[in-house]
């Protein structure tokens, strides 16, 4: 059998066209050798770089009597900002200008390629670094920058002080004049107003009014007490309880006690005598009416002590209100006057608030006065030379060797691959053969596989992903007696199957049939886009007397009714049967016999470019046939 993979013709003939050794030795040195030699001349025409270092610590600002022992990455920042500044780089240019005696000119372009600030991470510390040819210039241009720097740390201390101090002394005099207006207007006030302290209960009508509003709160507490008293008092004459005076307390419960024992009494004669004995002895019938006289004695003490006591708290609580009347109107006399004084006395308050800020004022200000030569040396950052700037004795860059063996391995690289690529397009396409061999010459081999292996050789489910030798040929290649055995044992529905798969009709056009459209006059059959495609022998004698439309309902159950007829014929590689197998194989029948790819395309539809021009390198150059000059029932042997 065909392997999907071989290709169309050989490739023998191209490799006579190999470049000799001698030739590839020659476009090689032709490379390396000028290659080598530019890049080895600039790498090693580079001049020396060296660096000098010098380390500096940087503080904030802190008091006199304090030390800043804390990193501060910001400050440290900021710093190198002002050291790369223009100011500062200004003054190290002039200043290097007049002591360098190799006359070099110096500028802030020049230093700001030359100078660098490398901050210590979590440290203070800052590294001033300069690079460049000569050693001797390096460590004087640092040591000048560090000048520089300290220079301008003192003039700016000494401006900012005499600056400042007038400032403050100006300040201060305002200040003063403000306090003593101020102080004059509090006086005036109080004298105005007759506010003789500064504490307002000692005023009369403000003092009065805080005694009317104590009285007043135990009036109300006193008249809310009677209130609830006449309240208690009215409830309990509702509920029939026994309400009496203080006084008669103690009396009302002897009585009680004494009825309490004569009805023990009474109930223990009960229990001994009928009712009609105790009436008639005298002395039983005592009991009962002494108890009668004392239950009378307690009802009359109810009645009195009930009047007595609604009349007291009624009392109570008309003397309680009366109270509360009068104090309200005292209350209301007075706060007119507790209202003025207020007003006056928060308008003092105010005054004497304002008077106290501008005194608290008067006396930060003098204290920054005192203070401000020491703090202002503080304020501009300390700094300490750590470790001054050193003569380089080695340069730090360029790494000759490095750079020379690194443009070796480039140039070694650039030369291979151009030798590569003139190898690649001096190659000779590939020759195709002398005689193309026809479809009807080739030799089918099947190579036996398990059928459950499927796997290993997938059908392509689509044509246009194919090298041009798949594009030929079949996805899978079978014997055509194989295949015509299997069409004569297969159902109907397999066999008209077949029939249309090879009358080159597709999955797609086999699906959109749900008849056999055939004009048997014109022996054609109408698809469903329009198409009419001549019908074979095989299809017109097995679609005919077929009735079960439609074949399928999808590409996969048409491919299953194909395997499943090619297992049961044992047809061998039954299991790589499908619509797009079999109709490749039929195709390839087709340009085997020399047919117009005109004429192919009636019978099988449109086809890509591509696979056109595949199919005409491989039909025969010299046979050219029409459709009706070649054979088109790939399902019957010829007689």
């Amino acid at each position: 059998m065909i392997n999907p993979s071989s290709p169309v013709y050989s490739h023998d003939d191209a490799q006579g066209h190999a470049k000799p050794p001698r030739k590839r030795w020659r476009l090689f040195w032709l490379i390396v050798l000028p290659c080598l030699l530019v890049s080895q001349t600039v790498i090693f025409m580079q001049p020396a770089i060296y660096q000098s270092v010098a380390t500096v610590l940087t503080t904030a600002p802190t008091e006199l009597d304090q030390v800043n022992i804390q990193a501060d990455n910001q400050h440290v920042a900021i710093q190198s900002h002002v050291l790369l500044g223009q100011a500062v780089l200004e003054a190290t240019a002039k200043v290097l200008t007049d002591v360098d005696v190799s006359g070099t000119a110096w500028d802030v372009v020049r230093l700001k390629g030359l100078l660098n600030v490398m901050p210590v991470e979590n440290t203070n510390l800052v590294k001033l670094v300069a690079e460049g040819s000569q050693p001797e210039q390096l460590r004087l241009a640092i040591n000048v920058w560090i000048d520089s720097y300290m220079d301008a740390r003192r003039q700016f201390i000494a401006h900012n002080t005499d600056d400042v101090s007038v400032k403050i002394q100006a300040e201060l005099r305002r200040i003063q004049r403000q306090i003593e207006d101020k102080r004059l207007d509090i006086d005036q006030f109080r004298a105005r107003y007759a506010i003789v302290s500064d504490q307002s209960a000692d005023n009369q009508a403000h003092a009065r009014l805080q005694g009317l509003n104590q009285s007043l709160n135990k009036a109300l507490e006193d008249e809310v007490k009677a209130k609830a008293r006449l309240d208690t008092v009215q409830d309990a004459i509702a509920q029939g309880r026994a309400v009496l005076p203080e006084d008669d307390t103690r009396t009302m419960a002897v009585l009680l006690q004494q009825a309490e024992k004569l009805r023990e009494e009474l109930a223990e004669l009960e229990g001994r005598f009928t009712a009609q004995y105790i009436e008639l002895n005298p002395n039983l019938r005592k009991v009962k009416e002494q108890l009668a006289e004392i239950e009378s004695k307690i009802a009359q003490k109810n009645l009195t002590g009930r009047d007595y006591a609604i009349q007291e708290a009624q009392n109570h609580y008309l003397t309680a209100k009366q109270a509360v009347a009068a104090i309200q109107a005292q209350q209301a006399e007075h706060k007119r006057l507790a209202s003025d004084h207020t007003s006056r006395f928060s308008e003092l308050q105010a005054m004497q608030q304002a008077l106290l800020k501008l005194e608290t004022l008067q006396h930060e200000t003098q204290l920054r006065l005192a203070a401000i030569d020491a703090k202002q040396r503080q304020n501009y950052p300390q700094v300490d030379v750590v470790e001054p700037a050193n003569l380089p004795d080695k340069s730090i860059k360029p790494d000759y060797l490095t750079q020379s063996l690194v443009a070796l391995a480039v140039v070694l690289g650039l030369a291979l691959s151009a030798i590569i690529i003139t190898d690649y397009l001096n190659a000779a396409p590939p020759m195709p053969p002398d005689a193309p061999t026809p479809y009807a010459t080739i030799e089918l081999h099947h190579r036996p596989r398990p059928m459950i292996d499927v796997d290993h050789q997938p059908i392509q489910a689509s044509l246009n992903h194919r090298t041009s030798a798949e594009l030929v040929y079949a996805s899978w290649m079978f014997a055509r007696a194989d295949v015509i055995d299997t069409f004569q044992s297969a159902a109907p529905e397999a066999r008209c199957l077949m029939a249309l798969v090879c009358n080159g009709l597709t999955s797609d056009d086999i699906l959109a049939l749900n008849a056999a459209p055939i004009d048997p006059d014109t022996r054609t059959l109408t698809l469903k886009d329009g198409r009419k495609i001549p019908a074979n022998a095989s299809l017109l004698a097995t679609v005919d007397p077929f009735d079960g439309w439609p074949l399928g309902s999808s590409q996969d159950a048409l491919d299953a009714l194909l395997c499943c007829a090619a297992i049961d014929a044992n047809m061998p590689d039954a299991a790589h049967v499908s619509v797009e197998s079999l109709r490749d194989n039929y195709i390839a029948f087709l340009v085997g016999q020399g047919i117009k790819l005109t004429d192919l395309v009636k019978i099988v539809g449109p086809l890509s470019n591509q696979r056109l021009t595949a199919l005409a390198r491989s039909a025969p150059e010299t046979l050219r046939r029409n459709l009706d000059e070649v054979d088109t029932d790939y399902l019957t042997l010829p007689s």
